[in-house]
Parts: structure tokens; sequence; C-alpha cells
């Protein structure tokens, strides 16, 4: 095994999850009273990820703006965009997954520098304060502060130059195979982390790269000294 300095992690579905509120049926109910099919409104939704989360948007005003746009309402009413985007927000509440906190407690102990890399929307990142992840973490790296996604290069590199270490020298742990190919290629060692909740139907898992289903399984594995081969 490579004497490894640093673990990083992704954050929804292997360090927290999302758990829906009745905002987001509301939303589809006034969707619905705009005249929109629910199906085109997610297709529209869920077109716009990215950009939201490489910032492009600015805000979840500017998100739903372009949405309604789409979905064929153009210049709606100021206080239409505004009450979708406050259910937005109260649509959803992250709900940490309970090994979280004590691997990440243990993997300091052990010594090892940990970081985040997270695509995300600058309108979600207040979970990282607020549940107190930025104390946990010697470097978070997301994706609308510097206008780049995984598996952009860049983003890894990022973390890496932020923590101190090489990628030879960062295990990186994801629920998504394209991006820990990403990692993967610039010689990080990538670990899929396979929550219990998670879809799976869709993705199909790399061969030859170690799968775990909780943190603890990934303690198990890692020496129990950082840099120790």
């Amino acid at each position: 095994m490579r004497a490894y300095r640093a673990v990083i992690l992704d954050l929804y579905y292997t360090l927290l999850h999302e758990a829906s509120t009745d905002a987001h049926e509301a939303v589809l109910e006034l969707v619905d009273s705009l005249g929109v099919s629910r199906g085109a409104w997610r297709a529209a939704w869920q077109a716009t990820l990215d950009a939201a989360d490489r910032g492009d948007f600015g805000s979840i005003v500017g998100r739903v703006r372009a949405v309604l746009s789409t979905v064929g309402i153009a210049n709606p009413d100021p206080a239409l965009v505004d009450r979708i985007a406050g259910l937005r927000l109260g649509s959803s509440y992250p709900v940490i997954y309970p090994d979280t906190r004590p691997a990440l407690a243990e993997l300091r102990k052990r010594g090892y520098r940990l970081g985040l890399i997270s695509n995300i929307a600058s309108y979600r990142a207040h979970y990282l304060a607020e549940l107190e992840f930025d104390q946990a973490l010697d470097a978070v790296i997301l994706s609308f502060d510097l206008r780049i996604l995984k598996p952009d290069p860049r983003i890894y590199l990022a973390a890496t130059e932020k923590l101190g270490v090489s990628p030879s020298e960062c295990v990186f742990v994801d629920d998504q195979p394209k991006y820990l190919a990403g990692a993967a290629a610039l010689g990080m060692t990538p670990v899929l982390i396979n929550r219990p909740n998670r879809d799976r139907a869709a993705r199909e898992e790399p061969a030859g790269v170690l799968s775990v289903e909780t943190l603890q399984e990934l303690l198990a594995w890692l020496p129990d000294r950082a840099g120790a081969g």
C-alpha cells in the first residue's frame, strides 16, 4: 500500500444526503398552476445543475429565472420567482450519515490531512459552516468558488495544493465513478462509496476500484497512521 498522507472526500452521498420536505411538493403544485408539466420542469431544473454548481447564475433566483424561461415563461412576475426560490431553498435538508463525524475525527487522530471537493451551488454551501464541516477539514474546495466542476483536473489539484501533498499521497472518496476516474488520472487512489440509500441503478461501478459502504470500512482499509506504507 502507498504511504497516504491525505484523504479527500466528496460531500453528497459521502458525508451526508438530503431529505425532501413538503416544500418540494409545493414547488410542483405551483408549477402545475402555471400550466407547466412537472416533467418539463424537472428536466429544465436538472439541465441547469452544472451551471448552478459552476456559479453561473450567481443565486437561486437567477437559476429559477433561467428555468422559467426554458419552460416558456418569459419575464415572470418577480413575486413568482421569489416564491419558487424560497420554496426551493426549503425543499430539502441535510442528513449527516452517523459515521461521518466519528470517521473524520479518527482520520485526523491518525494524522491524515482532510479535504473536501464538492460540485455545489453557492446557495447550498451554507451547510458546510452551519454543520461545522469547515472546522473538521483542512481544505474545502467548492466548484462555484473556482468556477470549475469535477472531474476537471484543476479542482483536484487545488485541493492537493492547499493540503500540501502530492496527488499520489491522496485517497479520494466519491460516489460517482466519473469523478473517481478524474482523480485517478492524476495519480490519486480512488475509493467508491456506495451508501445504502444511494440509487445505483444508473451507475456502472468501475473495475479494480475499492468499494465501501461506510466510512468505517474506509478506516479499516487505511493504515493506522498517515504516511505509513
